[in-house]
């Protein structure tokens, strides 16, 4: 039986319904209402049942709530998908709009929920009406035409015609308990299943069923599940030669719109200037930009090195910019690719000089490894308040969560002489940390960056620019190659010219 709408949340909200304010309501009991814990079940319901109209996400037991709406409404775009939140923020809704998602709070949820319950309780009691009317009026009909035969004969046809009915919907019933059952699920042969491939009426029967095989076969034709892909990250791993070992500099924040990805992809491009060979790692993986605002196109992306580790040789560098590796297409994937940050930063480092680490303005396990796996971590601090009470709570989460902090580097951004904040505030609310001024560029900064060409900048001598590459000189670990090399001569000058006074001593 196809269920109209479809409700996906965690096992503990499914087991304690006043969670999500349903109190004293039994989920799994409802007719009407498809229950999915599971992502891959979810995904799996939204694209075989077609009556489906409606589908709510609270949460999910493998993936963030917010992932799997966007998958959900990639899957079908004809079925409208809630994202049923509690909590609803400037960045629950941002999201939402870039997933095409409709945000839904608890109030509202509650009402949908209870309106298209009413409703089909009344189509139900219709539908049962309507069907006790027909067997009244067949009854009634075969009665009336067999009044020559005796009382006993009608009761017995009659008992017999209501015996066929209640085994015809015996039956049915014990057809839809076999496909409304979560936990059996009947397999297909293996002849059937090659059968399968070329019918597609079979195929359908076989995915109503929940044959595992064919939905790996279905849902990931070309590729194998995700949770195999990153293996393949860890193997090349195992096989690679660290004949180098690149720095890598992370960018941080404790709240949004501080500037950190103009950061990353400036001192990217300053690094290049530097002489070194560099990458920025976009690790905003649910809505990185940084491919725009450099102006790249096609971009290889962490999904394409996670799974294929050999395309990390495909990464190119564009007109002296920096190479790129950009955010997962997919906002869903970002769950794998948190979990393989730490053996990506490995392969980088063995290829590149430089590591630029781009963050999101989220804070969640991919910051503690970032935070661990990271030779410089700069923390960026902006003109208002809150910026710096933001940065003090991650910082006191650093400290909770034993991270080291020796690594540390702080600086606040767009300083000018107008500024409310100066470097010595920061400071003081910080507790003494010293504190880097990064000079304000300007209008042009933000004007030719969303217009991805962040070369004019460099071209055009922006004070913003030319600080922040000084800037990077101080935090980078590594030193140039032209001042190694300057450096070396210099100091063979000045041994020659102690052995050439050590001579004329000896003469003299």
């Amino acid at each position: 039986m196809n269920k109209k709408a479809l409700l996906c949340l965690d096992t503990e909200s499914l087991l304690h319904p006043f969670l999500i304010g349903l109190p004293d309501e039994r989920l799994d009991e409802q007719p009407w209402l498809g229950v999915c814990c599971d992502a891959q079940k979810a995904r799996l319901a939204v694209f075989s049942n077609k009556e489906l109209k409606v589908v709510w996400v609270v949460s999910s037991d493998t993936v963030a709530g917010i992932n799997l709406a966007a998958a959900l409404r990639k899957d079908n775009p004809f079925v409208d998908v809630y994202y049923v939140t509690f909590d609803m923020t400037g960045s629950v809704l941002s999201r939402c709009r870039a997933a095409s998602v409709k945000p839904l709070n608890k109030t509202g949820f509650m009402h949908a929920y209870s309106s298209l319950k009413t409703t089909k309780k009344n189509n139900q009691y219709e539908e049962v009406k309507r069907d006790q009317k027909a067997r009244t009026f067949l009854l009634s009909e075969e009665s009336e035409g067999d009044k020559s035969k005796p009382h006993n004969e009608i009761n017995q046809s009659q008992e017999e015609k209501l015996r066929a009915v209640n085994c015809s919907l015996g039956e049915k019933k014990d057809e839809l308990d076999l496909e409304e059952s979560p936990n059996v699920f009947p397999q297909f042969s293996l002849e059937k299943r090659q059968e399968a491939k070329k019918d597609i009426s079979l195929l359908r029967e076989q995915m109503k069923l929940g044959d595992s095989e064919v939905l790996r076969n279905t849902c990931n034709k070309k590729s194998e599940p995700m949770a195999d892909k990153g293996d393949r990250l860890k193997k090349a791993l195992v096989l690679l030669k660290e004949e180098q070992k690149g720095c890598v500099l992370s960018v941080f924040s404790g709240s949004g719109g501080s500037g950190k990805s103009t950061i990353s992809a400036m001192l990217g491009l300053a690094a290049v200037d530097l002489g070194f060979k560099t990458v920025i790692l976009d690790a905003d993986f649910q809505f990185g930009d940084m491919a725009f605002l450099l102006g790249l196109n096609d971009q290889t992306t962490v999904q394409d090195i996670i799974e294929n580790p050999e395309r990390i040789h495909e990464v190119m560098n564009h007109d002296a910019l920096p190479s790129l590796i950009a955010s997962p297409k997919n906002l869903e994937y970002s769950e794998v690719a948190s979990k393989q940050v730490s053996e990506l930063l490995v392969l980088l480092r063995s290829q590149y000089e430089v590591i630029i680490v781009n963050t999101g303005a989220f804070w969640c396990d991919l910051h503690a490894q970032l935070l661990e796996n990271s030779d410089k971590s700069l923390f960026l601090i902006d003109q208002r308040p809150s910026s710096v009470r933001s940065c003090s709570h991650a910082l006191s989460l650093c400290v909770r969560c034993g991270i080291a902090t020796q690594n540390f580097v702080f600086a606040l951004n767009r300083c000018s002489r107008q500024a409310l904040l100066t470097s010595i505030d920061v400071s003081c609310a910080l507790k003494g940390v010293h504190v880097h001024e990064l000079k304000d560029g300007g209008k042009e900064v933000g004007e030719l960056l969303a217009a991805g060409l962040p070369r004019e900048l460099t071209r055009g001598r922006n004070v913003f620019y030319e600080g922040l590459k000084e800037f990077a000189q101080e935090i980078i670990p590594l030193k140039k190659k032209s001042e190694t090399s300057n450096t070396s001569a210099s100091d063979r000058s000045k041994t020659f010219r102690l052995i050439r006074r050590k001579r004329r001593a000896a003469c003299l």
